[in-house]
């Protein structure tokens, strides 16, 4: 009978397991070069450009700031290398979710200490306290 040694229950020998080492270190390197590679990735594809956009109400041209764009191409060949979730998404998606997410800042309620979107009563204030 061998025990385990994380939970200490005796089983036969037959029945245990035993760490690969070598393939858990080899899933390490490859979590690592997966962690880096997508660090280059935001290095590279993160920051804010300045983008020159002409204005026909103004008929000028006025800079903004703005995320670097990828042709689909290069989005799918990206995104083949990391398969848990889409990394990249329309800019025309990406735009109506950042400006959605300013505009919905100020209507939502905040939570209260009650854990409802509405004040607590007096009487429950005072429990609260006493």
């Amino acid at each position: 009978m061998a025990k385990c040694f994380v939970t200490g229950v005796e089983l036969p020998v037959e029945q245990t397991y035993v760490l690969n080492a070598a393939a858990a270190y080899r899933a390490l390197k490859m979590l690592r070069q997966r962690c880096e590679s997508l660090e280059r990735l935001i290095q590279q594809l993160g920051p804010y450009d300045d983008a020159e956009v002409y204005d026909a109400i103004k008929r000028q041209i006025t800079i903004r700031k703005d995320r670097r764009l990828v042709s689909p191409a290069v989005a799918e060949v990206l995104s083949a290398t990391f398969t848990e979730e889409p990394l990249f998404m329309l800019w025309l998606d990406w735009r109506k979710k950042r400006f959605s997410n300013k505009k919905n800042i100020f209507k939502t309620k905040p939570v209260f200490s009650n854990g409802t979107k509405e004040s607590p009563d007096e009487e429950d204030t005072y429990e609260l306290h006493s």
